[in-house]
């Protein structure tokens, strides 16, 4: 009796343990390389420990890594797989970088491809294609004088580009190294990141309407800009082709025009001020009725116009020469009165240019 109780408990015992063996789920996965991994290392998902590798053993050129996971994990059907490290110096660890939560699930009965996983470069590999660069370089200097130039004249340029960097560029590594090493100040960088970005977006969503308003009137305004470019473009062009002209006018006529203003210039500053103003005034009714005349033709008839006269004050009779001078009949004395002469300003201006043509 004592015999058939001893057996009984062996065989619970033994099925308690296969029961706890088969509780877990187990997974393989092909990994072009296992460097770094090693049996026990952790398995996680999304940087959560849900298992840990069990074995890892070469397998027609590639690694195949089996794990277990814990109850419950279940992989999404686009399941894939990495290799990762939280810094330069630990071990590595199998990382799941997405989790199921909907949707089929990962037959775990199947290892996932080698081509649903990655691994980092490793150094070797790294200096295996720096010294096949280098040796390609040495190769293309080699060949020719001018290839020979080419080379050194690149790395020349590359040299002057970093001379100085290296205290920068030695900083940036050691704060990648801390980030990458700190899961916390990684998530806590990312987060900021996220929560930067989601502010931006906020104040864009915000303010839409008035952004919106912004670039529709930016649209409108470029559209009427090109509208008065397209008009004022073609006057632009006649006031260059007018330009020539208008030189031409000044050099025949400013020597002409300047001997006019020698004599305008003292009697004008005898001239009082109210009277230049009245005459001025009376230029634009003036110029009105001469238009309605001309308008009418030849039923109107012809009219002689006399310009006005401005009475200046001039003690010498030398002024009324020297206008009659200039244009015969332009200044004349005032009966009575040896102090004043009658001045034809606006007939010496028009008849000086007119002279001129």
């Amino acid at each position: 009796m004592s015999a058939l109780v001893a057996i009984a408990l062996v065989v619970s015992v033994t099925a308690m343990f296969l029961g706890d063996e088969t509780d877990g789920r187990s997974g393989c996965a092909q990994m072009a390389d296992a460097v770094g991994l090693y049996p026990g290392n952790d398995v996680t998902m999304r940087g959560v420990r849900v298992g840990e590798v069990t074995s890892i053993a070469p397998s027609q050129g590639h690694v195949e890594v089996r794990f277990d996971l814990d109850d419950g994990v279940e992989l999404p059907a686009d399941v894939s797989a990495v290799t990762t490290s939280d810094s330069i110096v630990t071990d590595r660890h199998l990382e799941f970088p997405s989790g199921r939560v909907t949707g089929p699930a990962w037959d775990l009965s199947q290892c996932i491809p080698l081509d649903r996983t990655h691994t980092p470069k490793s150094v070797s590999e790294a200096y295996a294609a720096f010294d096949k660069l280098s040796r390609e370089v040495t190769a293309a200097a080699s060949t020719s004088g001018r290839g020979r130039d080419i080379v050194r004249d690149a790395m020349n340029r590359v040299n002057e580009s970093l001379r100085g960097t290296g205290p920068d560029f030695n900083n940036a590594v050691r704060g990648l190294a801390a980030a990458l090493g700190d899961p916390a100040l990684r998530d806590a960088q990312l987060r900021s990141l996220l929560t930067n970005v989601g502010e931006l977006t906020g104040f864009f969503v915000e303010r839409w309407p008035a952004l919106q308003l912004g670039l529709t009137k930016l649209g409108e305004f470029a559209v009427t800009f090109d509208e008065w470019f397209s008009v004022l473009n073609p006057a632009v062009v006649d006031t260059t082709k007018l330009t020539p002209s208008l030189l031409r006018l000044i050099r025949t006529y400013s020597p002409d025009v300047f001997k006019v203003l020698d004599v305008l210039v003292p009697l004008l500053d005898r001239v009082p001020v109210e009277t230049i103003v009245g005459i001025l005034r009376k230029l634009p009714p003036v110029s009105a009725g001469l238009q309605r005349i001309l308008a009418q033709g030849a039923k109107a008839g012809g009219v002689t116009v006399a310009p006005p006269r401005v009475r200046v004050a001039a003690s010498s009779p030398v002024v009324c020469r020297t206008v009659n001078a200039a244009m015969p009949g332009a200044c004349r004395p005032v009966a009575g009165r040896t102090d004043t002469v009658d001045l034809a300003l606006v007939a010496m201006v028009l008849g000086t240019v007119r002279g001129g043509r």
